[in-house]
């Protein structure tokens, strides 16, 4: 019965934040998780890998609802999908580029035209 409490309260917790702050899963649900599971008969040396492994579980199939919803909502405005694509794509680059080690300023040589 405590464990199903804490389980509640945890999950109110990481609601709460989540919807106030955006956080919630690696925050609060891990921690909670790697505290919980020694209690269900996990063992010691697997308890951080498990809670991990449950927090990017259920991140990924968040991710995937979130795709799937925005896909068909946004059938209609393709147009802005693809102005921010083509923003977010100048940006990848110039951080590349940034992050460059050599520190060399110049393209990386590729076929010429």
């Amino acid at each position: 019965m405590e464990l199903i409490l804490a389980c509640l309260a945890t999950g109110a917790l990481a609601g709460i934040t989540a919807g106030l702050f955006g956080v919630g899963g690696g925050l609060i649900i891990v921690p909670a998780l790697a505290l919980l599971l020694p209690g269900l008969g996990i063992a010691g040396d697997t308890v951080m890998q498990i809670a991990i492994g449950t927090s990017l579980a259920v991140i990924s199939a968040t991710a995937v609802s979130s795709s799937l919803a925005h896909h068909r909502r946004a059938k209609s405005t393709r147009v802005q999908g693809k102005r921010s694509r083509s923003r977010s794509n100048s940006s990848g680059v110039f951080a590349l580029k940034s992050a460059d080690p050599s520190g060399s300023r110049t393209p990386s040589s590729g076929p010429s035209r």
